[in-house]
This record gives structure tokens, sequence and C-alpha cells, in this order.
């Protein structure tokens, strides 16, 4: 563009045709050179793998891969699991832990307390301590080989709906206590929270 706003134009409108997709683009002068570089506006897509394990009362623990981002996004490749068969085209599903994070939430057709994170090392297993004394012990998934750069599991703690908890205990290659108070969820339930699971 080379009008009388060429030095103050920000935003160019096109098309893309057919099936194709939009997942980065660079604006650039008339010499080449590049204006501004960005991601999208089309997001990535996941591929789904396999189910990785079956709990009571829980839809399957489902492993993805994230595919169709630009090569320097660093996004390819990466992993999503998720209760269930998450959307092609919808991450929101997949669980935001890594090793040092766990995922807390009362769901309130169940009253369940349910909290995921996963595991850095073979071995490692995630319970949790509860008000009467109590220690319920995780489902302990291995994920495959290729993944364990990610994780070497997935650890979820399903509680009852009189279940009140107290204390996060990771134990294995670093072992770990972590205090979380929580009412029951058959006494509060439909809300999301995390616990940081480190020592400082």
């Amino acid at each position: 563009y080379a009008g009388q706003y060429a030095q103050t134009v920000n935003v160019v409108a096109g098309d893309v045709p057919g099936p194709h997709r939009a997942i980065e683009y660079q604006l650039r002068d008339a010499g080449g050179r590049v204006l501004r570089h960005a991601y999208g506006p089309d997001g990535t897509r996941l591929r789904f793998v396999r189910t990785l394990a079956r709990i009571h009362g829980l839809p399957a623990v489902t492993l993805s891969t994230v595919e169709g981002a630009a090569a320097g996004a660093d996004l390819n490749g990466q992993t999503c699991l998720a209760f269930g068969r998450p959307p092609a085209d919808d991450d929101s599903d997949c669980w935001s832990v890594g090793p040092d994070v766990a995922a807390i939430e009362a769901d309130c057709s169940t009253r369940r307390i349910v909290i995921t994170t996963v595991l850095a090392h073979r071995g490692d297993t995630l319970s949790v301590r509860l008000a009467d004394g109590r220690e319920v012990r995780g489902h302990v998934i291995p994920l495959p080989a290729d993944l364990r750069r990610f994780a070497a599991a997935a650890a979820v703690v399903v509680l009852g709906p009189h279940d009140a908890p107290r204390t996060l205990i990771r134990r294995g290659w670093s072992p770990l206590r972590v205090a979380r108070v929580l009412p029951p969820g058959a006494r509060q339930c439909g809300y999301e929270t995390y616990a940081l699971l480190t020592s400082g």
C-alpha cells in the first residue's frame, strides 16, 4: 500500500480459499521487510491418540496431541489429557496441569471432588489426607514412552461427596505434603481451583 495512509495502516483483510487454514501471517513492506508477524487467526487442532484409562464414575481419560500449528510456535506434538474425547477444535477441556500443579474440581452433578495432575517420575503417587484421618490414594495412569519428556504418568484422585480434603501427598522421587483445606463436595460444589505442588 502506497497511498496517503501508508504510514498508519496496521490491519489488512484477506480471504483464504477452500479448506485451507491461516495459522501464521507476516505483514511486509514493499521491500520484503517484516512489519508484523503473528500466529493465527486459525487455531491449532487436536488429534485423538488413544484412551488411556477408565475410572468408575468418570469419563474415560484420553490422550490427544496438538497439530496444525506454525513451525515456529513450538506447539505441534504437545499433549492434551482430558476426561472424554475433546473436540478437535477446542482445547479448553485439556488438563492445565504440570508436575508442580494439581487441578481441583468440585462437580455439582456428582457432589464429588476430582483432583488431577501429572507425575514427573515413574513410581510417584498422589494421595489426599481427609479431615477424618483417612487417606484416599489416586489412580496412577502411565503415559506412553514417547511422552515421558512431558511426564511419566497422570494421577487422578476421586473423593466421595462427604470427603473433606486437608493435605495433598506426593510420594516417590520428590515426596511432598501440601495443605489444602476444602469443604466436602456435598457442602460446596461448582468450583475449580488449583494447588501448587512445590515446597516453596
